[in-house]
C-alpha cells in the first residue's frame, strides 16, 4: 500500500496521473470532502483487499484484508490541516474511530505537527500546550507511536546557516548513408555507456554511503555552511544517478520482455498470471438471471451462449440492398478524394512526433527517442 498527501493534482487530471504508476494499483481519496485533494491511497489488489468505512477531509479510515493469510488490520491514512483549530475535527473524528476498531490499528501519514517539541529545531518555538491534543489522543486511544530508523529530522528547508529541521528524506544523401551513420553512432553510444554508465549501482551505493555521512555529521554540527552544501551536492549527485538507473531500467524492462517472454521463461508467467488475476471472471448471470459463480458452470454457460449465437443463421437471408444503402451516409467525393490522396511529409513528420519516446526499440536498438531527435537528419 502507498499513502500520497498534498499531491496538488486536480480531479480531472487524476485518472491520467495515477495511470502513470503502472497497472495493478486500485485508488481511492478524499476529493469528495476537499478540493485541494490531500489524501491519495493505492494499493494492490491482487495482494490486499481495501474498504473504505470513512473519510473526511483530513483522513481515510479503511480495513485492509491480506488474500493470501485473510489477516485483518484497520488502516487509516491522515493529513492534518495546519493550524491547531483546524486540526482538533481530527482528533475528535480518531477518537471516535478508536471505539469502533477491534483489530490492529494503523495510523499514518503526515499529522503537519510533532509530538515532542525536541522533534523540531529552529524556526517557530513549540510549545507543550500546542501537542496537548496529539498527546491526549495517543493517551486516551492506546496508541503508540512507532518511531523511523534512519536520520531523525526528516524534512530541512535546506537553507544556509540555521534552517529550519523537522521529522516528518552529419548529413546522409540515402537509405545506405543513414543506417551506416546509424551504425557508426550506435558504436560511440555503446562506449560512452562503457565509460560513463557502466557501473551505476555503484554510483549510487556511494553516493548513498556519502549522504548518511555527511547527515550524520550534521547532527553533531548542524550549522555548519560548509556540511550543509556538501549535502545538497551529494543529494544532486544521488538523484543524477537514480534518475539515470530509472531510464536504464525502463528500457532493459521492455528488451527483456522481448527476449525472454516468447521464451515462455519466469518474467513470461509472472506477467500472465498477473493479467489472469486481473481478468478473471469471477460471476455470472445466465439467461434465466441466475447467478453462477463455480468456475464449470461459468465455463458450461460461455459454451451455451457462444453455440447459440455463432450457429445461429437464417435460411431466407437476402443479400445488401444498395439503393437503400445509398440512400444513407456516404462519404463525400471530397472525403473519398483525400482517402487516395498521397501522404505528406507534414503526416509523417507528425506521426514521428507522436510517438511516445519510451516505446520499445526495434532491432536496430534505436527507441523512438532517438528517432525524435535525430529526425530532422533521417528524413
Amino acid at each position: 500500500m502507498v499513502v500520497l498527501t498534498e499531491t496538488r493534482v486536480k480531479v480531472n487530471n487524476k485518472d491520467k496521473v495515477q495511470r502513470k504508476f503502472g497497472r495493478g494499483w486500485t485508488w481511492c481519496d478524499n476529493y469528495s470532502h476537499h478540493p485541494r485533494r490531500r489524501i491519495w491511497i493505492a494499493w494492490n489488489a491482487i495482494m490486499v483487499h481495501v474498504d473504505v468505512l470513512s473519510s473526511s477531509d483530513q483522513f481515510i479510515h479503511s480495513v485492509v484484508t491480506n488474500k493470501h493469510s485473510q489477516q485483518q488490520y484497520h488502516f487509516t491514512a491522515v493529513y492534518g490541516l495546519h493550524t491547531v483549530d483546524t486540526r482538533r475535527p481530527l482528533w475528535t473524528a480518531l477518537h471516535h474511530l478508536s471505539n469502533l476498531v477491534n483489530k490492529e490499528w494503523l495510523i499514518t501519514s503526515d499529522f503537519n505537527y510533532v509530538l515532542e517539541s525536541s522533534d523540531s529545531i529552529n524556526g517557530a518555538p513549540i510549545t507543550n500546550i500546542e501537542t496537548q491534543d496529539f498527546r491526549e489522543l495517543l493517551d486516551q486511544t492506546d496508541l503508540t507511536e512507532v518511531r523511523g530508523i534512519g536520520e531523525f529530522f526528516t524534512w530541512s528547508n535546506k537553507r544556509q546557516g540555521e534552517g529550519d529541521c523537522c521529522m516528518e528524506t552529419i548529413l546522409p544523401k540515402n537509405l545506405y548513408d543513414i543506417w551506416s551513420n546509424l551504425k557508426n553512432v550506435k558504436m560511440v553510444l555503446k562506449q560512452l555507456q562503457i565509460n560513463e554508465f557502466s557501473h551505476i549501482t555503484n554510483h549510487i551505493k556511494n553516493a548513498r554511503e556519502e549522504l548518511d555521512l555527511i547527515q550524520t555529521h550534521i547532527q553533531f554540527d548542524r550549522f555548519n555552511i560548509e556540511l550543509h552544501n556538501q549535502e545538497q551536492h551529494t543529494i544532486s549527485s544521488l538523484r543524477k544517478w537514480l534518475t539515470i538507473e530509472e531510464n536504464v531500467m525502463r528500457q532493459k524492462s521492455r528488451l527483456q520482455w522481448l527476449k525472454l517472454g516468447d521464451s515462455n521463461t519466469k518474467v513470461f508467467y509472472a506477467a500472465m498470471k498477473e493479467r489472469q488475476a486481473m481478468n478473471c471472471i469471477d460471476v455470472i448471470y445466465n439467461a434465466d438471471g441466475r447467478k453462477l459463480t463455480k468456475p464449470d458452470d461459468i465455463q458450461e454457460e460461455f459454451k451455451v451462449f457462444y453455440s447459440k449465437l455463432m450457429r445461429s443463421c437464417d435460411d431466407h437471408l437476402l443479400g445488401a440492398d444498395l439503393s437503400i444503402i445509398r440512400k444513407g451516409p456516404t462519404l463525400s467525393t471530397q472525403a473519398r478524394r483525400a482517402l487516395i490522396t498521397p501522404i505528406t511529409l507534414r503526416e509523417i513528420d507528425y506521426a514521428m512526433s507522436s510517438i511516445d519516446g519510451d516505446k520499445a526499440p526495434g532491432l536496430d536498438g534505436f527507441n523512438a527517442t532517438f528517432f525524435k531527435h535525430m529526425w530532422p537528419v533521417i528524413k
